[in-house]
């Protein structure tokens, strides 16, 4: 999937999408700048290096303070169908 096929799903299905970036801020908030554009505060940007556990577990912070669940997550150049994934 790239990153224009994300914006087709993103209108197509009422999604909330967090994009996570370790260093690319400037693309993370362009697609999420472009997202929330479509649809008000249904994108997020989580930076975390995923080699600490310490950024992992704020991004998943991050990410339940947001949204009750997952929908898409978007991790620089992966994306991952969360399939309506639910944090309980």
């Amino acid at each position: 999937m790239n990153w224009k096929q994300v914006e087709g799903f993103h209108a197509a299905a009422n999604v909330k999408i967090a994009i996570h970036y370790n260093t690319s801020k400037d693309l993370a908030q362009k697609l999420a700048d472009k997202l929330n554009a479509v649809r008000a505060d249904s994108a997020i940007i989580v930076q975390a290096n995923l080699l600490k556990k310490t950024d992992i577990d704020r991004m998943v912070k991050t990410v339940l303070e947001n949204f009750k669940g997952l929908d898409l997550l978007v991790r620089e150049n992966k994306i991952w169908f969360c399939f309506r994934l639910c944090f309980v």
